[in-house]
């Protein structure tokens, strides 16, 4: 399973579509999370989860929340000025979970991975800065529907709909 798991997930970096904005005028010039950011990231973790390979527990990052937010702001700050993603982070359990079919087949197994609690209290903490940045700017695409809060692809569906209806309407094909 672990073989085949990994010949599934090989990342091209070069293969990296770049994304800019071409009206951009305003730049981020610097990420500082704040202890507030943090216990907004702290309340979404579900403390019935399992520790990643970390073993930081997440029922004790929900219970020290209090204590443990500033500390980690200051951290996550500073990580993030050095430009530095601890490698402990990167890390995963990884656990099969079995899809249908032959259960002899790697194929009809999907990988789930617990990841470092820590490192995703970070990222959430980093995209929640991004995005009220980029929202703030107005640098979202106006049909970008995916990850945006009160959108959904349902309505990029309507739209495409909208438009084939309205197209045949005028006698286009």
């Amino acid at each position: 399973l672990n073989h085949y798991f990994c010949s599934q997930s090989t990342i091209l970096e070069n293969k990296i579509n770049h994304f800019y904005h071409t009206n951009a005028t305003s730049i981020l010039s610097e990420i500082v999370i704040s202890p507030q950011d943090v216990t907004d990231a702290i309340a979404a973790v579900d403390p019935s989860q399992a520790s990643g390979p970390d073993l930081v527990s997440p029922r004790l990052i929900r219970e020290g929340a209090p204590f443990l937010a500033a500390p980690l702001s200051t951290y996550f700050t500073q990580l993030i000025r050095q430009s530095v993603f601890p490698s402990a982070w990167r890390l995963a359990n990884v656990t099969p979970i079995f899809k249908k079919g032959d259960p002899s087949n790697p194929a009809n197994y999907r990988p789930m991975s617990l990841l470092s609690c820590l490192g995703k209290l970070m990222e959430r903490c980093v995209h929640k800065i991004l995005y009220n940045y980029l929202i703030s700017k107005d640098l979202l695409s106006p049909l970008q529907s995916g990850f945006v809060k009160g959108d959904s692809t349902i309505n990029q569906l309507t739209f495409l709909y909208n438009d084939v209806c309205k197209a045949l309407d005028d006698g286009k094909e």
